[in-house]
């Protein structure tokens, strides 16, 4: 029952396929894409930027929502490993805002680094960053997350990919709590 009323509750229009993600790519873009420009502007953070811990929790709520069908998804693994999806996908995730160290977050993915002894088949590193500050060299495996000052759009670049403009579509889900309310 969880499972259906959550499934019902965060359903959102989205640029991509309605069926459970299949690619890591795919969730990633779910995941960012299902985000809620309303919580974002309302939640507190350091001067005018979030703290990291909003940035992941509510990535983590949307992530439940678009994990391949028989996938978990499980946050705070080993070291302060932020998201992994297990069951034989062995994808990693990890979260950081305004480019706050970003080399000390890719020397752990490294063949010597602290995440090294987690079975990763992909990860990436997703930095929430204000739109006005730069990406200089993107680099492999690092999704730049560019959001604008209201939270309702955001611009993915990634080395040797175009660049993604996404309009966040969280916000839909409300309207369909108001249909849920109302059908009880």
């Amino acid at each position: 029952m969880r499972s259906v009323l959550s499934n019902y509750l965060f359903k959102a229009p989205l640029n991509v396929n309605q069926s459970p993600s299949s690619t890591f790519d795919e969730f990633l873009l779910r995941t960012i894409e299902r985000m809620s420009s309303s919580t974002l502007k309302e939640s507190l953070g350091k001067r005018s930027y979030l703290y990291e811990r909003t940035w992941q929790m509510e990535w983590f709520c949307i992530a439940k929502t678009v994990i391949p069908e028989n996938a978990l998804v499980s946050s705070d693994i080993g070291e302060s490993f932020d998201f992994y999806v297990d069951n034989g996908y062995c994808w990693g995730v990890e979260l950081i805002y305004e480019g706050e160290k970003l080399k000390k977050y890719a020397e752990k993915f490294e063949s010597d680094g602290i995440y090294a002894e987690i079975p990763l088949k992909q990860w990436a590193i997703l930095d929430f960053r204000h739109n006005t500050k730069q990406v200089r060299m993107p680099k492999k495996n690092f999704w730049y997350v560019l959001y604008s000052d209201d939270y309702k759009t955001v611009i993915i670049k990634r080395k040797d990919c175009d660049d993604i403009k996404l309009n966040l579509q969280g916000d839909c889900k409300s309207e369909l709590k108001s249909e849920l309310v109302l059908e009880l």
